[in-house]
């Protein structure tokens, strides 16, 4: 073959990986996909199917042949839940593979702190922004990365401006903005969790806030409902005495407000 000639390249289609995963009830777990590729091509990861008991948030990307995302599984889920995937070596997708996970392993501990509030249904006007306020408690009073695993029924953002304050008992608010899809009526909602930096066993406490949007004025405030958590001490008087008022705010804002 003349020198000035290129050789013709004839590529191999990259191979990703089934995984097996564990994790307890109404957790959210850090699922680690990855692959393979013969040609040495850095690799995408793509969805192919979603859990049908339970959600996925937003494909990290660790390096060329590995990447991580988190599964929620659907609330009070037990059992076996699936999704499949593909990676794609820049010139071809591979074939679709499972990834496993067995919800309620009782072997699968979540890590007792940070906890985050599950919240009664909220009310919102088709086409309106609504302001969430979320709530998430902390023992080591660390400051709280604040993660939307998903959304059904619109976009949810954080509010600018917000700050994340923890108190000094540990208690931690974050302000989402939640804008109900054009045409959307019906019931929506956020899943959402808290990281402080420490958790070593990959899984999180996650919650989720459910939203009527048509339901109402979307001028609601709502009182926490009961966490299903064990806050110690005067913490757990704080937030008893929380449950007396209106600790959750959801007010309208217009687009033109955030």
């Amino acid at each position: 073959m003349p020198s000035n000639e290129v050789s013709p390249f004839f590529n191999t289609p990259p191979i990703a990986n089934g995984v097996n995963a564990s994790g307890p009830k109404d957790t959210a777990a850090l699922i680690t996909l990855s692959g393979s590729d013969a040609n040495g091509q850095s690799l995408t990861f793509s969805i192919a199917s979603q859990p049908a008991n339970g959600y996925l948030g937003s494909i990290t990307v660790v390096d060329g042949s590995s990447a991580t995302v988190i599964y929620a599984p659907s609330f009070g889920f037990n059992g076996v839940g699936t999704f499949t995937y593909v990676v794609n070596d820049g010139y071809d997708d591979s074939e679709a593979v499972t990834v496993t996970i067995d919800v309620g392993d009782p072997t699968a501990v979540a890590p007792a702190s940070p906890k985050v509030w599950h919240h009664t249904t909220v009310s919102a006007s088709p086409g309106t922004p609504v302001t969430i306020t979320l709530q998430a408690w902390d023992v080591e009073l660390d400051s709280l990365n604040w993660v939307i695993v998903n959304t059904v029924g619109g976009t949810a953002e954080f509010a600018l401006g917000t700050s994340n304050v923890t108190n000094s008992l540990g208690y931690s608010t974050m302000d989402v903005i939640f804008i109900p899809d054009a045409g959307f009526a019906g019931a929506g909602h956020v899943i959402f969790y808290v990281d402080d930096g420490n958790n070593a066993s990959l899984y999180y406490n996650v919650a989720r806030v459910n939203i009527a949007v048509g339901g109402g004025s979307g001028q609601t405030s709502t009182i926490v409902s009961a966490p299903a958590l064990s806050v110690p001490g005067t913490a757990a008087l704080f937030f008893g005495m929380l449950g007396l008022v209106l600790v959750f705010l959801v007010r309208n804002r217009s687009r033109s407000q955030t």
